[in-house]
């Protein structure tokens, strides 16, 4: 099973956007062709992702040596994780 990143940035869907109506038809064509492949799609321009600052690298270097981290590093750090 491979995994696929597909990532997007743009204001409009696939109904406006001729750019986002082709990846869009690419990625079913390709689930249908490889149903076992996992597809993770990243919306840049609808997705909230941290900048990596000073509360990132606080909050990894905190991780790393079993420390508690402040609530804007656990939240930064969490949503990075997550993505």
């Amino acid at each position: 099973m491979a995994k696929v990143l597909y990532i997007t940035a743009h204001p409009f869907n696939e109904l406006v956007s001729n750019s986002m109506a082709a990846g869009k038809a690419f990625i079913e064509t390709y689930q249908q062709q490889h149903p076992d492949d996992e597809v993770k799609h990243i919306d840049l321009f609808e997705t909230y992702i941290p900048v990596i600052d000073k509360d990132v690298l606080t909050g990894w270097g905190k991780m790393s040596n079993g420390e508690t981290l402040t609530d804007d590093e656990q939240m930064k750090v969490s949503r990075l994780s997550d993505i």
